[in-house]
């Protein structure tokens, strides 16, 4: 690291790392269930895709995945 460069702000780094691409994870979570991995489908849907279920695709996927 150069002497003149600060180091990232922890909390900035992690606020960043926050943001969520739905349609990434969808697809993601789409093929972990198809795969069989439930327990990462779980958790994408845990973490991730709940508070999207107002979306017709998050509902529909997940709702096919749990029958």
């Amino acid at each position: 690291m150069d002497s003149n460069t600060e180091p990232i702000d922890d909390q900035y780094t992690h606020v960043m790392s926050m943001k969520e691409d739905v349609a990434a994870e969808l697809e993601d979570f789409i093929l972990l269930a198809r795969l069989g991995i439930v327990d990462a489908a779980l958790e994408i849907v845990d973490h991730v895709l709940w508070p999207h279920l107002n979306v017709f695709a998050v509902t529909a996927e997940v709702a096919g995945f749990l029958i």
